[in-house]
C-alpha cells in the first residue's frame, strides 16, 4: 500500500502524523511525505523600502523550517516502515497544485492531510485545501481532523486518540463498494467496533402537489421506495457479515435508515460518537460522467471526526 501524507506544522497536520503511527497497514507498505512551501508574491522582489528583502529572508527561514519539519516526521516514519519504505521531499508552489501533483506522481493508494492547514481558521468546516483534495485527487484520501464537542468546549488535548469506532456508509456505487475491500485488507485494531448504516431517502411527496394527484404516482413511488430498503438492507447485512469473517472479535452493527443520508451519517456519527466516517468518495454519477458526490461533500465539510473517502486510484 502507498501513503502519501501532507504536513505543513498545523496541528491537524500532526495529527495526520499521528494517525498513521497509531495505525497497521499491510506489509511491505511505503510511505511519501511532502511538506510545500508556498512562494511569498513575486511583486514584493520589486516593492520598496526593502519589503522584497524581507519576504526573500521569510522564504528561506519557511523553507528551513520545514525541513527540520520533515526530517523529524521522516524519522518517526522509517521508524514505523523501514529505511527503504519512507521517503519525504520539501515542495515549492502552490499547495493544493504541489499535493494533486505529488497524488499523481506517487500512485499513491491514500492520500492522507489534515483537516486545517496553517493558513485556515480552525472550527467546523475543513480548509479549502483539505476540502478540494477530497473533490479533487485520484485516490483515496483521509482527512484527519478532531472537532469533537469536547475539544470545542475545552480546546486541544494533549493527545489524540487512536481510532476505534468505524462508521461505514455504504450504498449502491462502485466507490462504496470498494469500502469493504479496503476493510478486509487492512488490520485494524482488536477492540475496534464497526458501525455499518445504509439511508433510503424518504418517499418524495409529489402526489400531494396540487399538480399531482394521480393514483399511479403514489403507488410508484411507494413500489420505489420498498425495493430501495430491500437493496440497502442486502448490503448492510452483506457488509455486516463480511467484517464478522474478517473481525470475529470486533462488535458489529448495522442499520437501514431513512431520511436525508448527509444529515444522517454525520448525525449517527456525531451521537455515537465515531472516530472515523468511511465511505465512498463518489455516491452517484452524473451525466458527464463521475462528480463528486453531494453526500461525500457535505459530510467532509460538516463531520466532526476524521473521514476516510474511498475511491480507486487513477
Amino acid at each position: 500500500m502507498k501513503l502519501l501524507l501532507a504536513i505543513d506544522g498545523s496541528y491537524n497536520a500532526d495529527l495526520a502524523l499521528d494517525s498513521i503511527l497509531a495505525s497497521d497497514f499491510p506489509p511491505d507498505s511505503s510511505i511519501h511525505a511532502i511538506a510545500v512551501a508556498e512562494p511569498m508574491h513575486k511583486h514584493l522582489d520589486l516593492a520598496a523600502f526593502g519589503i522584497g528583502k524581507m519576504a526573500e529572508a521569510a522564504q528561506k527561514s519557511l523553507e528551513a523550517d520545514l525541513q527540520v519539519l520533515l526530517d523529524e516526521t521522516l524519522a518517526k516514519l522509517r521508524a514505523k516502515f523501514g529505511d527503504s519504505n519512507a521517503t519525504a521531499a520539501l515542495m515549492r508552489g502552490n499547495p493544493f497544485d504541489k499535493i494533486l501533483e505529488a497524488a499523481k506522481s506517487t500512485s499513491c493508494d491514500l492520500l492522507v492531510v489534515g483537516s486545517h492547514g496553517t493558513g485556515d481558521a480552525s472550527g467546523p468546516g475543513v480548509g479549502h485545501n483539505a476540502q478540494s483534495l477530497a473533490s479533487k485527487a485520484p485516490c483515496s484520501v483521509k482527512i484527519v481532523t478532531d472537532l469533537s464537542v469536547e475539544t470545542l468546549e475545552k480546546g486541544t488535548p494533549e493527545k489524540p486518540a487512536v481510532a476505534r469506532r468505524f462508521l461505514i456508509a455504504v450504498n449502491e456505487s462502485d466507490n462504496s463498494r470498494m469500502v469493504l475491500d479496503l476493510f478486509s485488507s487492512r488490520p485494524w485494531p482488536a477492540d475496534s467496533s464497526f458501525q455499518v448504516i445504509s439511508v433510503v431517502p424518504d418517499i418524495k411527496r409529489a402526489n400531494r402537489s396540487r399538480f399531482f394527484q394521480a393514483k399511479d404516482i403514489a403507488e410508484t413511488e411507494a413500489k420505489e421506495h420498498t425495493a430501495q430498503t430491500a437493496t440497502a438492507e442486502a448490503m448492510v447485512n452483506a457488509a455486516t457479515t463480511k467484517l464478522k469473517e474478517c473481525f470475529p472479535q470486533a462488535q458489529i452493527t448495522g442499520h437501514v435508515l431513512v431520511g436525508s443520508p448527509r444529515n444522517l451519517i454525520l448525525q449517527v456519527a456525531q451521537d455515537w460518537p465515531a472516530d472515523v466516517i468511511v465511505m465512498g468518495a463518489h455516491d452517484h454519477k452524473g451525466m458527464f460522467g463521475d462528480i463528486a458526490g453531494s453526500t461525500a461533500s457535505a459530510v467532509v465539510m460538516y463531520a466532526r471526526c476524521s473521514v476516510l473517502l474511498v475511491r480507486p486510484k487513477g
